[in-house]
Protein backbone atom coordinates (compact mmCIF):
# COMPACT_ATOMS: atom_id res chain seq x y z
CA UNK A 1 0.00 0.00 0.00
CA UNK A 2 1.56 3.52 -0.98
CA UNK A 3 1.69 5.76 2.16
CA UNK A 4 0.60 9.33 1.21
CA UNK A 5 3.23 11.71 1.01
CA UNK A 6 2.77 14.75 3.27
CA UNK A 7 1.97 18.25 2.30
CA UNK A 8 4.72 20.24 0.48
CA UNK A 9 5.74 22.86 3.01
CA UNK A 10 4.08 25.98 1.06
CA UNK A 11 0.63 24.21 0.92
CA UNK A 12 0.64 23.23 4.77
CA UNK A 13 1.63 26.71 6.12
CA UNK A 14 -1.29 27.83 3.75
CA UNK A 15 -3.51 26.10 5.41
CA UNK A 16 -2.40 27.07 8.97
CA UNK A 17 -3.00 30.22 8.13
CA UNK A 18 -6.09 30.17 6.46
CA UNK A 19 -7.45 27.78 9.71
CA UNK A 20 -5.86 30.21 12.39
CA UNK A 21 -8.23 32.74 10.35
CA UNK A 22 -11.25 31.17 10.58
CA UNK A 23 -11.23 29.99 13.75
CA UNK A 24 -11.59 33.00 15.85
CA UNK A 25 -14.84 34.14 13.60
CA UNK A 26 -16.43 31.16 14.82
CA UNK A 27 -19.44 31.13 17.70
CA UNK A 28 -20.36 27.73 19.12
CA UNK A 29 -24.39 26.72 19.41
CA UNK A 30 -24.40 23.80 21.91
CA UNK A 31 -27.37 21.69 21.50
CA UNK A 32 -25.92 18.61 23.67
CA UNK A 33 -29.78 16.73 24.20
CA UNK A 34 -27.71 13.38 24.42
CA UNK A 35 -26.37 14.91 28.02
CA UNK A 36 -29.45 16.41 29.28
CA UNK A 37 -32.44 14.06 29.00
CA UNK A 38 -34.43 13.72 32.07
CA UNK A 39 -31.16 14.34 34.68
CA UNK A 40 -29.02 16.93 35.50
CA UNK A 41 -25.55 17.81 33.78
CA UNK A 42 -22.60 17.00 35.90
CA UNK A 43 -20.01 19.98 36.21
CA UNK A 44 -17.19 19.56 34.74
CA UNK A 45 -14.13 19.44 36.00
CA UNK A 46 -11.08 21.68 35.32
CA UNK A 47 -8.96 20.37 32.72
CA UNK A 48 -5.57 21.39 30.89
CA UNK A 49 -7.50 22.89 28.13
CA UNK A 50 -7.06 26.75 27.43
CA UNK A 51 -9.75 28.76 28.10
CA UNK A 52 -11.37 29.86 24.79
CA UNK A 53 -13.08 33.30 24.64
CA UNK A 54 -9.93 34.69 26.97
CA UNK A 55 -7.89 37.41 25.64
CA UNK A 56 -4.27 36.45 25.79
CA UNK A 57 -3.26 40.41 26.49
CA UNK A 58 -4.30 41.24 29.69
CA UNK A 59 -4.40 45.10 28.98
CA UNK A 60 -7.07 44.39 26.44
CA UNK A 61 -9.14 43.27 29.13
CA UNK A 62 -9.29 46.34 31.28
CA UNK A 63 -12.71 47.21 31.82
CA UNK A 64 -13.32 43.23 32.45
CA UNK A 65 -10.30 43.23 34.78
CA UNK A 66 -11.71 45.55 36.63
CA UNK A 67 -15.31 44.43 37.29
CA UNK A 68 -13.93 41.37 38.13
CA UNK A 69 -11.56 42.23 40.71
CA UNK A 70 -14.34 44.01 42.04
CA UNK A 71 -16.58 40.49 42.68
CA UNK A 72 -14.02 38.64 43.28
CA UNK A 73 -12.91 41.28 46.36
CA UNK A 74 -16.33 40.28 48.09
CA UNK A 75 -14.83 36.23 47.76
CA UNK A 76 -17.52 34.95 45.67
CA UNK A 77 -18.44 31.25 45.89
CA UNK A 78 -18.72 30.45 42.30
CA UNK A 79 -18.20 33.05 39.65
CA UNK A 80 -18.86 32.55 35.94
CA UNK A 81 -17.97 35.26 33.63
CA UNK A 82 -19.49 32.89 30.60
CA UNK A 83 -16.43 34.44 27.88
CA UNK A 84 -16.09 30.51 26.31
CA UNK A 85 -16.26 30.60 22.67
CA UNK A 86 -16.96 26.99 22.78
CA UNK A 87 -16.87 23.79 24.85
CA UNK A 88 -19.00 22.84 27.56
CA UNK A 89 -16.91 23.97 30.60
CA UNK A 90 -18.31 27.07 32.13
CA UNK A 91 -15.36 28.17 34.20
CA UNK A 92 -15.07 29.04 38.02
CA UNK A 93 -13.31 32.07 38.38
CA UNK A 94 -12.82 31.18 42.20
CA UNK A 95 -11.22 27.90 41.08
CA UNK A 96 -13.49 25.57 42.99
CA UNK A 97 -15.70 24.22 40.49
CA UNK A 98 -16.61 24.87 37.27
CA UNK A 99 -20.27 24.24 35.87
CA UNK A 100 -21.31 22.51 32.57
CA UNK A 101 -23.18 24.30 29.80
CA UNK A 102 -26.31 22.61 28.83
CA UNK A 103 -28.87 22.49 26.06
CA UNK A 104 -28.91 24.91 23.63
CA UNK A 105 -27.02 27.89 24.14
CA UNK A 106 -25.34 30.59 22.25
CA UNK A 107 -21.70 31.39 23.46
CA UNK A 108 -18.96 34.33 22.51
CA UNK A 109 -21.68 36.72 22.30
CA UNK A 110 -20.72 41.14 23.38
CA UNK A 111 -20.59 41.03 27.28
CA UNK A 112 -22.01 43.18 29.56
CA UNK A 113 -19.43 45.15 30.34
CA UNK A 114 -18.29 48.10 27.99
CA UNK A 115 -15.19 48.19 26.69
CA UNK A 116 -14.67 44.14 28.23
CA UNK A 117 -12.75 41.69 25.97
CA UNK A 118 -15.07 39.25 27.77
CA UNK A 119 -18.17 37.70 25.96
CA UNK A 120 -21.36 36.47 27.13
CA UNK A 121 -23.98 33.73 27.04
CA UNK A 122 -26.95 33.86 25.13
CA UNK A 123 -30.06 31.37 25.49
CA UNK A 124 -31.73 31.64 22.00
CA UNK A 125 -35.11 29.88 23.58
CA UNK A 126 -37.78 30.38 23.54
CA UNK A 127 -38.90 26.57 24.51
CA UNK A 128 -35.20 24.50 24.26
CA UNK A 129 -34.00 24.77 27.76
CA UNK A 130 -30.31 26.07 28.01
CA UNK A 131 -28.23 27.13 30.59
CA UNK A 132 -25.31 26.18 33.19
CA UNK A 133 -25.53 23.43 35.61
CA UNK A 134 -23.34 24.74 39.16
CA UNK A 135 -23.50 21.85 41.16
CA UNK A 136 -25.32 20.25 44.08
CA UNK A 137 -23.80 23.26 46.71
CA UNK A 138 -25.20 26.89 47.17
CA UNK A 139 -27.82 24.77 49.30
CA UNK A 140 -27.77 28.02 52.46
CA UNK A 141 -29.91 25.83 54.83
CA UNK A 142 -31.07 27.05 58.36
CA UNK A 143 -30.64 31.12 58.46
CA UNK A 144 -27.15 31.39 55.84
CA UNK A 145 -26.89 34.20 54.47
CA UNK A 146 -26.42 34.17 50.20
CA UNK A 147 -26.64 36.70 47.50
CA UNK A 148 -26.94 35.73 43.79
CA UNK A 149 -26.29 38.01 40.77
CA UNK A 150 -25.97 38.19 37.24
CA UNK A 151 -26.33 40.60 34.06
CA UNK A 152 -29.05 40.01 32.09
CA UNK A 153 -30.53 41.75 28.55
CA UNK A 154 -34.15 39.90 28.39
CA UNK A 155 -35.18 38.96 24.93
CA UNK A 156 -38.29 37.66 25.58
CA UNK A 157 -40.36 38.14 29.08
CA UNK A 158 -44.16 36.79 28.62
CA UNK A 159 -46.57 34.59 31.16
CA UNK A 160 -43.86 31.73 31.54
CA UNK A 161 -41.28 31.63 35.02
CA UNK A 162 -38.23 32.25 32.81
CA UNK A 163 -35.50 31.78 35.42
CA UNK A 164 -31.96 33.30 36.27
CA UNK A 165 -31.22 31.44 38.68
CA UNK A 166 -32.95 27.95 40.44
CA UNK A 167 -32.22 25.64 43.17
CA UNK A 168 -35.61 24.59 44.85
CA UNK A 169 -37.31 20.69 44.67
CA UNK A 170 -40.21 19.03 47.04
CA UNK A 171 -40.07 17.21 49.75
CA UNK A 172 -42.11 16.11 52.50
CA UNK A 173 -43.24 19.30 53.48
CA UNK A 174 -43.86 20.80 50.11
CA UNK A 175 -41.56 23.08 47.67
CA UNK A 176 -38.00 24.39 49.56
CA UNK A 177 -35.26 26.15 47.60
CA UNK A 178 -35.33 29.90 46.22
CA UNK A 179 -35.19 31.14 42.92
CA UNK A 180 -34.39 34.55 40.60
CA UNK A 181 -36.86 34.63 36.86
CA UNK A 182 -38.31 37.48 34.99
CA UNK A 183 -42.32 37.14 34.51
CA UNK A 184 -44.49 39.40 33.25
CA UNK A 185 -42.33 42.44 33.17
CA UNK A 186 -40.60 41.93 36.27
CA UNK A 187 -37.75 40.48 38.09
CA UNK A 188 -39.02 38.34 41.34
CA UNK A 189 -36.77 36.95 43.80
CA UNK A 190 -38.58 34.25 46.04
CA UNK A 191 -37.47 31.86 48.54
CA UNK A 192 -39.33 28.58 49.87
CA UNK A 193 -39.70 26.70 53.08
CA UNK A 194 -42.43 24.14 53.66
CA UNK A 195 -44.29 25.58 50.41
CA UNK A 196 -44.90 28.55 51.82
CA UNK A 197 -42.99 31.55 49.56
CA UNK A 198 -42.24 35.08 50.49
CA UNK A 199 -41.10 36.82 47.23
CA UNK A 200 -39.84 40.33 46.17
CA UNK A 201 -40.76 42.05 42.80
CA UNK A 202 -40.09 45.00 40.59
CA UNK A 203 -40.39 45.61 36.90
CA UNK A 204 -37.08 46.12 35.21
CA UNK A 205 -38.01 48.26 32.16
CA UNK A 206 -36.52 48.15 28.79
CA UNK A 207 -35.41 44.59 28.24
CA UNK A 208 -32.95 45.87 25.25
CA UNK A 209 -30.29 46.41 27.61
CA UNK A 210 -27.95 44.57 30.41
CA UNK A 211 -29.39 45.06 33.69
CA UNK A 212 -27.25 44.29 36.61
CA UNK A 213 -29.72 41.79 39.19
CA UNK A 214 -28.26 40.66 42.68
CA UNK A 215 -31.14 39.25 45.07
CA UNK A 216 -29.60 38.85 48.65
CA UNK A 217 -30.93 37.03 51.83
CA UNK A 218 -29.04 37.68 55.15
CA UNK A 219 -31.20 35.37 57.65
CA UNK A 220 -33.90 37.82 58.32
CA UNK A 221 -34.91 39.93 55.20
CA UNK A 222 -34.82 38.84 51.14
CA UNK A 223 -33.83 42.36 48.86
CA UNK A 224 -33.86 42.91 45.35
CA UNK A 225 -31.71 44.52 43.62
CA UNK A 226 -31.91 45.89 40.14
CA UNK A 227 -29.13 48.35 38.65
CA UNK A 228 -27.51 48.65 41.86
CA UNK A 229 -30.56 50.31 43.80
CA UNK A 230 -32.79 47.93 46.09
CA UNK A 231 -36.14 47.86 44.72
CA UNK A 232 -38.10 45.47 46.76
CA UNK A 233 -37.35 43.69 50.68
CA UNK A 234 -38.97 41.78 52.64
CA UNK A 235 -38.95 39.96 56.29
CA UNK A 236 -38.07 36.31 55.78
CA UNK A 237 -36.22 34.76 58.96
CA UNK A 238 -37.16 31.51 57.95
CA UNK A 239 -34.80 28.65 58.27
CA UNK A 240 -34.18 27.31 55.25
CA UNK A 241 -34.52 23.01 54.71
CA UNK A 242 -31.37 20.81 54.04
CA UNK A 243 -31.94 19.96 50.25
CA UNK A 244 -29.60 18.04 47.95
CA UNK A 245 -30.21 19.69 44.57
CA UNK A 246 -28.51 21.66 41.25
CA UNK A 247 -28.25 25.56 41.03
CA UNK A 248 -29.19 26.35 37.41
CA UNK A 249 -28.05 29.29 35.69
CA UNK A 250 -30.40 30.44 32.57
CA UNK A 251 -33.67 27.85 33.38
CA UNK A 252 -35.34 25.96 36.15
CA UNK A 253 -34.00 22.69 35.02
CA UNK A 254 -32.46 21.34 31.95
CA UNK A 255 -35.86 20.38 30.89
CA UNK A 256 -37.56 23.83 31.63
CA UNK A 257 -37.92 26.61 29.74
CA UNK A 258 -35.45 28.80 29.52
CA UNK A 259 -34.38 32.43 30.31
CA UNK A 260 -34.50 33.75 26.36
CA UNK A 261 -31.83 36.20 26.29
CA UNK A 262 -28.01 37.36 27.33
CA UNK A 263 -26.64 35.88 30.68
CA UNK A 264 -23.36 37.67 31.75
CA UNK A 265 -20.74 38.07 34.93
CA UNK A 266 -22.75 35.55 37.15
CA UNK A 267 -22.02 35.27 40.68
CA UNK A 268 -23.15 33.14 43.90
CA UNK A 269 -21.77 34.18 47.48
CA UNK A 270 -22.22 33.06 51.23
CA UNK A 271 -22.92 36.28 52.54
CA UNK A 272 -25.70 38.78 51.78
CA UNK A 273 -23.59 42.11 50.27
CA UNK A 274 -24.64 45.14 51.56
CA UNK A 275 -26.07 47.93 49.48
CA UNK A 276 -22.99 49.62 49.13
CA UNK A 277 -21.18 46.73 47.88
CA UNK A 278 -23.91 45.77 45.48
CA UNK A 279 -24.14 49.28 44.24
CA UNK A 280 -20.02 49.38 43.80
CA UNK A 281 -20.41 45.88 41.82
CA UNK A 282 -22.95 47.93 39.55
CA UNK A 283 -20.81 50.94 39.70
CA UNK A 284 -18.23 49.02 38.21
CA UNK A 285 -19.95 47.68 35.04
CA UNK A 286 -21.64 50.96 34.99
CA UNK A 287 -22.48 52.40 31.20
CA UNK A 288 -23.51 48.53 30.29
CA UNK A 289 -25.77 47.90 27.63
Amino acid sequence: MALLAPLPAPRAIAWSVALLAILPACTALLDFDGITDGADVGVAGPTDGGDAGRPLDASADAAGSAYSSTVLADAPLAYFRLGETDGVRARDETGRQDGAYFGVVTLGGPGAIPGDADRSMTVPGPTAAGGVSAGTGFGFPGAEPFTLEAWIRPDLVDAEYRHLWNRAKADAKGRQGYAVFAREGKIVFERHVDDVRVAVAAPFGDGARWIHVAATSDGSAITLYLDGAAVDTAADARPAAVIVDTLFLGAASTSAVPFVGGLDEAAVYGTALSPDRVRAHFEAGRGAK
